[in-house]
């Protein structure tokens, strides 16, 4: 399955919201800096799925805030 995610590094709150169909918007306290918002997304995003890190694969936009990541489910 394939999920997009619109991010907001640097948050003070660190929440999941549906966006849509197969389309999320997420909230983080991790800054967007050296990849540190990429990594605690992919923790939440595993959290959140109920799922190994392993399964989740960031597709394209590691220097964006839309993100299209793989969850093998």
């Amino acid at each position: 399955m394939k999920i997009a995610v619109r991010v907001h590094p640097g948050s003070k709150r660190q929440e999941i919201k549906a966006a849509g169909e197969n389309c999320l918007e997420v909230w983080l306290h991790a800054p967007a800096a050296d990849g540190k918002a990429n990594a605690s997304l992919q923790r939440l995003l595993a959290d959140h799925f109920s799922l190994p890190q392993s399964r989740i694969r960031l597709l394209h936009g590691a220097a964006s805030r839309r993100k299209l990541f793989a969850i093998e489910l």
